[in-house]
């Protein structure tokens, strides 16, 4: 099985924090499947997509890693353009499993 772990950077990320662009916890949770035995193959986009690559950039990127399963983080910065994009890979590929954790992932979240 392959999964994806997406964390999408700040809005109107730039050059002067692309250091600062780190999918820690799709990391941690990768890791810790795969320390727990859950057998799967662990994706990551790069930061250079991440970055600087427009939502349709992202979206054709994913399609073709092909991946069964996407984890995003939801984070005050990213939830509008990560939902947008999981609706747009469901269009796409209606058999890929989305799953969102994280802060706005929270029960009193209103979309």
């Amino acid at each position: 099985m392959r999964v994806l772990y997406l964390q999408l950077p700040v809005a109107e990320f730039g050059y002067d924090y692309a250091g600062a662009d780190h999918p820690l916890a799709g990391g941690y949770m990768a890791a810790h499947a795969l320390a727990r035995g859950v057998e799967h193959e662990p994706l990551f986009l790069p930061p250079s997509l991440t970055s600087f690559a427009s939502t349709p950039a992202l979206l054709k990127h994913i399609l073709l890693m092909e991946p069964h399963v996407v984890a995003a983080t939801l984070y005050l910065w990213n939830v509008d353009r990560t939902i947008s994009l999981g609706l747009a890979l469901k269009a796409a590929r209606a058999e890929i499993r989305l799953l969102a954790g994280g802060p706005e992932a929270a029960g009193d979240f209103d979309q």
